[in-house]
């Protein structure tokens, strides 16, 4: 095969599938007949690379979204940016107990869980924006997205003041990002149906939990062995134990009540605004308070794992708050965003032959 021959077909490969085969046919041959017509068999290679090179080509028109896949990407994107702040806001108080375990299959699975979650609460928001449509819709993921940044502003804030724990200045990003994610959902919220057993379910699951973390807690508390000393010659740091252990019971005993507070009006609010929902998401709503409440209670018993440490079960800490932020994530998505495991099949195919 000659040079010419070789860009001829170089040319053809160019050119759009409809017209291949045509003009290869017609520069073959005008390269068989070159040498009877008086021209260079390089001239007409030269001229079909040119010709396939500078064919205007048309772009195929780009299909505009209906109004109903505009409708899926903005509920798409208010799930994403929903799920998203929720998962930042469960972030509070930044502190883990984490470690390997021994079991590799439940190592692994965390591992790959929380560093999925963490690339999930950066570019679920991005998304969001991009797919969002409609003015109400985008302010109420642009405040989303905004709260998403809590854990990064809470950093910021006690790299500056000094880190104190559970109750540093950072918190107050969390706080705000709460108001914030409140503000978001009353701008999207309007009533879709009524239901009462569904929404009362999910408030008494709520109020279940809290009772049985708060007694948990309570009883491994107070039957917690405390030393008889720590020696003979340790008398003063014994007394300063006893007095530091008894601030942190005090203290304790704050956290747990407050705990109930809260629990109480969760549970509350799921009732009530479940009252004005349809019997689907009423369930959704109380699922995610579930989730909510877990993570709560995984941050109170880390509380007391800083403060009496080995007293909780290890499976109450870092296990429980990953398992409820999956949960989190999930039902949002499903029950916000439109998220289905399955590909719904057009009608056409559920219509009888």
């Amino acid at each position: 095969m000659s040079v010419s021959d070789l860009a001829v077909r170089i040319a053809a490969r160019i050119l759009p599938f409809s017209l291949r085969d045509r003009y290869r046919e017609q520069w073959s041959a005008d390269l068989r007949d070159a040498h009877e017509a008086g021209l260079r068999p390089m001239s007409i290679a030269f001229a079909a690379l040119a010709f396939a090179v500078t064919l205007d080509r048309p772009r195929e028109s780009r299909r505009l979204p209906t109004a109903e896949q505009r409708i899926r990407r903005s509920r798409l994107a208010i799930g994403l940016a929903l799920s998203a702040a929720l998962l930042s806001l469960s972030m509070f108080p930044r502190i883990t107990f984490g470690g390997m375990t021994g079991l590799v299959v439940w190592d692994y699975a965390s591992f790959f869980l929380t560093e999925l979650l963490n690339a999930y609460a950066v570019l679920a928001p991005i998304t969001a924006l991009i797919l969002v449509r409609g003015a109400r819709a985008r302010w109420s993921v642009t405040l989303l997205a905004i709260a998403t940044t809590a854990p990064l502003a809470a950093a910021l804030i006690d790299s500056t003041a000094g880190y104190g724990d559970y109750f540093s200045a950072g918190s107050g990003a969390f706080a705000a990002a709460g108001i914030v994610i409140t503000v978001a959902c009353g701008l999207l919220w309007h009533p879709s149906g009524r239901n009462v057993r569904t929404s009362l379910m999910g408030g008494i699951a709520v109020w279940v939990i809290a009772a049985a973390g708060i007694g948990y807690a309570a009883v491994m508390c107070l039957t917690a062995a405390t030393p008889a000393g720590f020696g003979e010659g340790n008398e003063a740091m014994y007394a300063d134990w006893i007095a530091a252990e008894l601030q942190f019971r005090a203290l304790l005993v704050q956290v747990l009540w407050s705990w109930a507070i809260v629990a109480a009006l969760l549970g509350v609010l799921v009732i009530v605004f479940g009252r004005r929902m349809s019997d689907r998401r009423a369930l959704a709503l109380g699922v995610a308070a579930v989730a909510v409440s877990l993570i709560g209670a995984s941050g109170v018993f880390g509380f007391i794992e800083l403060g009496m440490s080995g007293t909780l079960s290890p499976v109450l800490l870092a296990p429980l708050r990953l398992i409820a932020q999956v949960m989190l994530v999930s039902v949002t998505l499903v029950a916000v965003g439109g998220v289905r495991l399955q590909r719904r099949r057009p009608d056409s195919e559920l219509a009888p032959a």
